[in-house]
């Protein structure tokens, strides 16, 4: 018996399945718009990391102030002491086994033993920096670390010739009213033509008021000096050393109380105090 099946037409043309210019349209968009994404994220996680290491690197730094400090009496070494003597760093790795002059009077290398001599990720951070340590140029390094201390609040400013610093800094342990808030090292940089116009460090930073002047009332992103060499490099803020030993991030109205910056101000619980001295306290030094 012979079973028929029934006949299926087939049809001589066929379609092919393709996009419309629409479809097309709308695919290159959504690729857009998850590479915007993925670049957003990406660079917050950077920026993120390097938040971190900047955080890690104040709580090294406030702690070799300290130890510092401890091998002194309680005595806090100067921010910038323009008559420190050449001294040796035949452990640091560095050539020639000596320090003097400007990069002796910074503060990088004279607290360099209390972190071990370890510059990279505690005075040089950013990629920036790095050809610093790979040139081992102690100016530099000196110069440009990635924190800079508070140098008219925390240890003071010794001048050429003067047997202390300009009054109104911190100078023992001790004397310090709330060392929890007061500021020791915070973000810094420095205007610098051949790093983009400006490097992400500077040893220094002037608080918002000084005998000298004052802050700008904005903070420009391209005038290192409209707000003391402070960089708000991370999200609109800076991170920040307690003298304590703690760290943080402070933003744009914390960072111009006064109370984080000098010592008499915390004492007197005035934001906007401005120092007194009989001499000195300029700001371009």
């Amino acid at each position: 018996m012979k079973t028929s099946f029934p006949y299926l037409p087939v049809s001589p043309r066929f379609r092919r399945a393709g996009f419309t210019l629409v479809e097309i349209l709308v695919v290159i968009v959504i690729v857009a718009v998850l590479a915007t994404v993925c670049l957003s994220v990406s660079t917050r996680v950077k920026k993120s990391g390097m938040t971190v290491k900047e955080l890690n690197a104040a709580r090294n730094l406030t702690g070799a102030l300290a130890l510092a400090a401890q091998d002194n009496n309680g005595t806090l070494p100067y921010a910038v002491d323009n008559m420190a003597p050449a001294f040796s760093i035949n452990e640091s790795g560095f050539k020639g086994g000596t320090i003097h002059g400007a990069a002796a009077h910074r503060y990088p290398f004279r607290l360099a033993q209390y972190f071990g001599y370890k510059f990279e990720d505690i005075t040089v951070i950013d990629k920036k920096l790095q050809y610093t340590l790979d040139k081992r140029d102690t100016y530099a390094v000196s110069l440009m670390p990635s924190l800079g201390i508070n140098v008219y609040g925390v240890g003071g400013y010794r001048e050429e010739g003067e047997k202390e610093a300009i009054p109104g800094a911190i100078r023992q342990m001790s004397n310090a009213y709330a060392p929890e808030k007061m500021i020791a090292f915070a973000s810094a940089r420095l205007s610098h033509v051949e790093l983009d116009g400006i490097a992400p460090g500077f040893h220094m930073l002037t608080p918002p008021k000084t005998p000298g002047g004052d802050w700008s009332p904005r903070y420009s992103d391209e005038n290192p000096e409209s707000w003391g060499n402070l960089d708000l490099r991370h999200n609109e803020k800076a991170v920040v050393g307690y003298l304590d030993g703690s760290a943080g991030t402070l933003g744009k109205e914390q960072l111009t109380d006064m109370r984080l910056w000098n010592n008499e101000a915390a004492r007197l619980n005035d934001p906007n105090h401005r120092p007194v001295v009989s001499s000195g306290g300029g700001r371009d030094r």
